[in-house]
């Protein structure tokens, strides 16, 4: 890969997420349950804040299904699908679907033959990952982090991944 490629390639496809919209409130509407004469009141309720280092089980969950719909529209080869699970500058970076799926099978060839994967958790440090255990149609596993995004509708996106060798085993 040319030198003048590589920094912004592998943040581009360090493909994954930053968590930066927080929950302040909500309304809630309360009623007794025995009171026929009961009325609807409608009651502020101050969300408890998330530490920027935990995420919610819905946030979780979302971020897994990201991830997994990444890595099943990679292993598909299906270049539209898996683009479309980008984020947005992510997709600008490379431009067409194509593009994007030729530079993961140069650079990331491991999650194109992807047999199984498991979640390990998600980390965040300078931005939001999920580690991921894949295992290869050869038997051999890889640790591949996805960098993930939580855009402003509050739907999670790749923004890149780094694929490694699993430190248990031989490259």
């Amino acid at each position: 890969m040319r030198a003048d490629l590589k920094r912004p390639f592998a943040l581009a496809l360090a493909f994954i997420l930053f968590a930066g919209l927080g929950f302040t409130g909500a309304s809630l509407i309360s009623f007794s349950p025995l009171s026929a004469a009961s009325q609807v009141t409608a009651v502020s309720v101050e969300a408890k804040s998330v530490p920027p280092d935990e995420f919610t089980a819905i946030d979780k969950g979302k971020i897994e299904d990201a991830v997994r719909a990444e890595v099943r529209a990679l292993v598909a080869r299906d270049a539209k699908r898996a683009f479309a699970k980008l984020t947005p500058s992510t997709q600008s970076f490379f431009g067409r679907p194509d593009k994007f799926l030729q530079a993961v099978a140069d650079e990331l060839p491991p999650i194109l033959v992807a047999k199984k994967f498991s979640f390990l958790g998600i980390d965040r440090a300078d931005a939001t990952n999920s580690e991921v255990l894949i295992t290869d149609v050869f038997g051999k596993e890889w640790l591949a982090d996805f960098e993930v995004e939580r855009q402003e509708n509050g739907d999670w996106r790749v923004k890149g991944c780094v694929v490694q060798t699993n430190p248990g085993q031989r490259a």
